[in-house]
């Protein structure tokens, strides 16, 4: 299973979503993360609340298929920005 997550939603922001599922949901999903804010400690917020990629919303939507949507699959941690 995967997902996708803005950080800043209306209700409830994507840092918090992604620790509700990490904690709730038992086969673990792979959880993307488009962020807006793109400093040092967002980067960590971002990793620390559970996602395994974020993507900064600058990158063209073009430049998305070259980073390879499937190799986020398959790959922990990956940072593109």
């Amino acid at each position: 299973m995967r997902f996708l997550t803005d950080w800043m939603m209306p209700e409830m922001d994507g840092l918090t979503l992604i620790q509700r599922v990490r904690d709730e949901v038992k086969s673990a999903p792979l959880i993307l993360m488009i962020i807006a804010i793109i400093d040092d400690n967002s980067r960590q917020q971002v990793l620390e609340a559970g996602a395994d990629v974020f993507f900064d919303k600058t990158i063209p939507i073009h430049q998305c298929g070259r980073l390879g949507f499937v190799r986020w699959a398959c790959t922990p941690k990956l940072v593109c920005s």
